[in-house]
């Protein structure tokens, strides 16, 4: 859902409350515009550091699901793919879903 953010709301805090929320964005290392948004929005909010790494795992998974792909094609093809080459994708498939139980439970 992109487009350009050009409404405005106001919301009445204490000295309190805009001083965790500031603390919170902080911590996050996000603007506080993009801390309250994401916390309203989504429930919950996401450091800077775990979208980045969110942003790698896609990546990752996207890299294995096209090795994965190239051994299908082979595998229809009726050759043999090697088992070092299987091997090493379900390593690198297991390791990027550990990554990201990691992040699951941390957040």
């Amino acid at each position: 859902m992109r487009g350009r953010r050009d409404r405005h709301i106001g919301v009445r805090l204490t000295e309190d409350e805009l001083g965790r929320l500031r603390s919170g964005a902080e911590g996050a290392e996000l603007s506080l515009s993009d801390y309250v948004r994401q916390a309203a929005l989504a429930g919950r909010v996401l450091p800077r550091e775990a979208l980045e790494e969110l942003r790698r795992l896609r990546i990752e998974f996207n890299r294995i699901g096209v090795n994965l792909n190239q051994l299908a094609r082979r595998l229809n093809r009726g050759d043999q793919p090697g088992q070092e080459q299987i091997r090493q994708l379900i390593q690198e498939l297991s390791r990027a879903a550990a990554r990201l139980r990691e992040m699951e439970l941390r957040s």
